[in-house]
């Protein structure tokens, strides 16, 4: 009687919607930078005064977010609203002429913080024995 096969859709993952296996270029981009920050969505979300579903629902969709929102996710996320844009900043552009220190700090500040506050440890150390000689 019914010889048309139903489609039905794949099961839901237990953690919700899963996200796209090529998600947006921008929520691509947040979440790597709050991965970096070692923020979770729901910190993030709490800082923002949104819910962790908003959160998810920004990496995971194709919409940029309020420019508003974006500064206020770039200064939590502490990197620059272009890092998230995807656009390129000329002065990072040839890190040869800000020298190598600028450079590595640069490098250094996409890494997670607890990574980061131990290089901050050391080079407090260092500072605070040249400036003690």
């Amino acid at each position: 009687m019914f010889s048309r096969a139903i489609a039905y859709p794949p099961p839901m993952h237990a953690g919700g919607r899963p996200a796209q296996s090529e998600g947006p270029a921008i929520g691509q981009r947040i979440a790597q930078a709050r991965r970096r920050a070692d923020i979770s969505q729901r910190e993030l979300a709490r800082r923002l005064g949104v819910t962790q579903q908003t959160i998810a629902t920004l990496e995971r969709r194709t919409t940029t977010p309020r420019s508003a929102t974006l500064l206020k996710i770039a200064e939590i996320l502490g990197v620059s609203p272009n890092e998230l844009l995807g656009v390129e900043d000329a002065r990072n552009a040839h890190p040869s002429a800000r020298g190598r220190v600028q450079a590595t700090f640069h490098a250094v500040a996409k890494l997670p913080r607890r990574q980061q506050a131990k290089i901050l440890e050391v080079v407090d150390a260092l500072l605070a024995k040249h400036s003690a000689s």
